[in-house]
């Protein structure tokens, strides 16, 4: 059984405190909340202080904390000031989807030729209009592997995510560029996923386990939290009477950390467990990120990939996958 609760969490009284940074809104980092929470139980040399922080902010944050282990995407490493290292990375996350009104769609999209194929047909109907809620998810869809996509007959219309959202869902744009909440709930609606992770290679991110000031604080409280996160990871897949577990435990520790629950058990069932890894692949291991990566660069030298962009421009996407991986060029 895993017995935890917020008081388990930051209870010890022992220095150092170490600030424990992410944002818990989504799956992945909730996740990462309650990995922390079951490995304080073998910790007994420190102060485990839980920060909740707006995704956008947790480089900021980290930043200005001295002693300090965050959960974030590694595109935003090079937003951090100061010393720090990458212990592991945690997971890829393949939430991402570019999803159009079926009016102008037909599911299924089974390969990138299609996507694009689909895509010149609608442009030619009217100019394209793609709501998101951040500009910098633009850059995702940018890119040789989708050049319609940064063209003219294409515009980005960004609001913040909630605005966002219910703006494409009463009427406003063609397409709407979604992070996991709204690509589970679009879904549900049946509307069209014209572009994934599964066709598109460079639509994902990868998140790490960073820590700063390893003299203030044993390394092994470091190990104890990915260790911890593996053997999660393991069992998540294959025991779905585990993941409600850890959905309970989420709710307790949710409450106590005053951030609101985002997901409905369902959604965290079938990203953790019915249809594990198609969402968000938990590593088990550090081999597991350098899988990824070989599995994207396989997907980049792909036939489908081939027929879609020019032999010029394949050394473009390959630095972009560099910057999806590595960040600020640290190493896997």
């Amino acid at each position: 059984m895993i017995e935890i609760g917020f008081q388990r969490l930051i209870g010890k009284a022992d220095p150092p405190h170490i600030k424990i940074i992410t944002d818990g809104s989504f799956i992945d980092t909730a996740l990462f909340f309650v990995t922390v929470a079951e490995a304080s139980k073998k910790i007994s040399n420190a102060t485990l202080v839980p920060v909740q922080c707006n995704w956008a902010n947790i480089a900021h944050t980290f930043s200005k904390s001295e002693t300090a282990i965050a959960y974030l995407n590694r595109r935003e490493l090079p937003d951090i000031t100061g010393d720090f290292q990458i212990w592991s990375n945690l997971c890829s996350f393949h939430g991402y989807a570019l999803l159009g009104r079926n009016d102008l769609f037909s599911s299924p999209i089974p390969d990138l030729r299609t996507a694009n194929r689909e895509l010149e047909r609608a442009a030619t109907q009217r100019k394209l209009t793609i709501i998101n809620f951040s500009p910098d998810l633009n850059e995702l869809l940018q890119t040789p592997l989708t050049p319609i996509l940064n063209s003219s007959r294409v515009e980005y219309l960004s609001y913040p995510v909630e605005e966002a959202f219910e703006k494409f869902l009463s009427g406003k744009g063609d397409l709407f560029l979604a992070g996991l909440p709204q690509r589970l709930k679009c879904s549900r609606l049946g509307m069209t996923e014209v572009i994934t992770s599964q066709i598109h290679p460079l639509l994902l991110g990868i998140d790490a386990l960073i820590y700063k000031d390893e003299d203030k604080y044993p390394i092994d409280i470091v190990e104890t939290i990915a260790s911890t996160w593996s053997h999660i990871s393991r069992r998540m897949a294959s025991d779905e009477s585990f993941c409600l577990e850890l959905y309970d435990r989420w709710l307790v520790l949710a409450s106590d950390l005053e951030i609101a629950v985002n997901f409905p058990v369902e959604d965290f069932l079938l990203v953790t467990h019915h249809e594990a890894g198609k969402y968000i692949r938990f590593f088990r291991g550090r081999d597991d990120a350098t899988s990824e990566l070989i599995r994207a660069t396989e997907m980049l030298m792909s036939e489908d990939v081939a027929a879609s962009v020019p032999r010029k421009d394949r050394k473009e996407l390959l630095s972009w996958l560099h910057q999806i991986f590595k960040g600020r060029g640290q190493g896997l």
